[in-house]
């Protein structure tokens, strides 16, 4: 590797306001191995021990070169990292050519610094308690351990000092009504007190179970909580509000004709495309069809509360006007195929003081054949 000249030393201009955005960025530590960069680490003296590191290299025969940056290019904070010593010296080393890419170093100082952004976030948030609950569906259960929940809360700026409250059950099978009978106990005693007197803390709440016990599970926090969902995707991922390009959106569609002495249905299609026949099949001809429709049907294309509180409004929206035009008494009947985070939302949509009762249709295997049945009625 060719040596700098003085001359071109002399060009290395850091604007002291960018080195100190920098080392907030970074929690005033290692972007790479997290150790401490302004204090000894052995006699804990305050010193600075950082190095600004260049992605690009400034020299145009330095580590990851590229000679068309100009100057002012190459000193900018964007091609700029704090460093400790050997992990600069590491990073620079001609025998670890092409492991440390300027792709990658971008890619890892970015995710560094949001994370030390998201736990910046959490020390002035509202106080949270984190809510688990699992049941078993079908033969399967599935569960997300304390601390990684209490971990993810945090790396989305959701602190809680409280501890992790479980509405789960112990069971082998499914049952959905002795399923909602522990949740009504277990919401009882372990929640529903403490929230009520603690209307400030918001909820932070982990779920995997039937869709018709979500539904339950959104009815038993009221508008007044704020509830934060984390949505299950199928790689047993968990995400909170990750920024995605496209948001989905949902869509109201009404019936073309309305007949007052109908049965109701509702259909909700984001996961999949909830077909007439289907509805038809449980509740006949004489149906009026309603439905709520995501923009983007399939499955994992949920992933961020924005699309949760569109979601919401469209709930509202769809469930208070049916109540208007059919009035109160008839029960709305509803065939879904939805993600749990969503199932969830749903169910904090509905006012059971002013909404209809709602029939939750499932489908369900009996033998080789799929069929609707109605699995609960809230």
């Amino acid at each position: 590797m060719k040596k700098e000249t003085k001359d071109t030393k002399k060009a290395r201009r850091y604007n002291n306001k960018d080195i100190t955005k920098l080392l907030v960025a970074c929690g005033g530590r290692c972007t790479l191995c997290n150790k401490d960069v302004m204090s000894d680490f052995m006699t804990f003296t305050q010193m600075d021990l950082f190095e600004k590191a260049h992605i690009v290299a400034f020299s145009d025969f330095g580590p990851r070169a590229n000679p068309s940056l100009s100057i002012a290019e190459r000193n900018d904070i964007d091609n700029l990292m704090i460093l400790c010593p050997i992990c600069h010296d590491t990073i620079d080393k001609e025998i670890v050519e092409g492991s440390y890419t300027v792709e990658w170093l971008k890619k890892t100082k970015k995710a560094k610094e949001d994370l030390v952004n998201r736990a910046l976030n959490s020390l002035n948030l509202q106080p949270s308690v984190i809510v688990k609950y699992f049941s078993v569906i079908g033969t399967a259960g599935a569960t997300i351990d304390d601390n990684s929940a209490y971990k993810l809360a945090f790396e989305n700026g959701l602190c809680s000092t409280e501890h992790l409250i479980n509405l789960s059950e112990d069971a082998d099978s499914e049952d959905i009504k002795l399923s909602r009978q522990l949740l009504d106990r277990k919401f009882e005693a372990r929640i529903k007190r403490q929230i009520d007197n603690l209307e400030e803390k918001r909820i932070v709440l982990f779920a995997r179970a039937p869709q018709p016990l979500l539904i339950y599970l959104g009815t038993l926090f009221n508008d007044k909580h704020q509830v934060e969902i984390f949505t299950s995707l199928r790689n047993n991922r968990w995400v909170y509000d990750e920024k995605v390009d496209n948001q989905n959106t949902f869509n109201i569609v009404e019936p073309k004709k309305i007949i007052q002495d109908n049965n109701i249905a509702l259909k909700v299609s984001s996961t999949a495309e909830v077909a007439d026949e289907r509805v038809y099949n449980v509740l006949g001809d004489n149906t009026d069809i309603w439905e709520i429709k995501a923009n983007n049907i399939g499955v994992d294309n949920i992933s961020s509360q924005a699309e949760l509180l569109d979601f919401y409004k469209q709930c509202v929206t769809i469930l208070d006007r049916i109540g208007v035009v059919y009035g109160k008494e008839k029960h709305i009947n509803l065939f879904c195929a939805m993600c749990n985070s969503l199932a969830i939302t749903f169910g904090r949509a509905i006012f059971q003081k002013a909404h209809n009762k709602i029939n939750i249709y499932d489908s369900i295997r009996d033998g080789e054949k799929i069929q609707d049945v109605l699995r609960l009625t809230i």
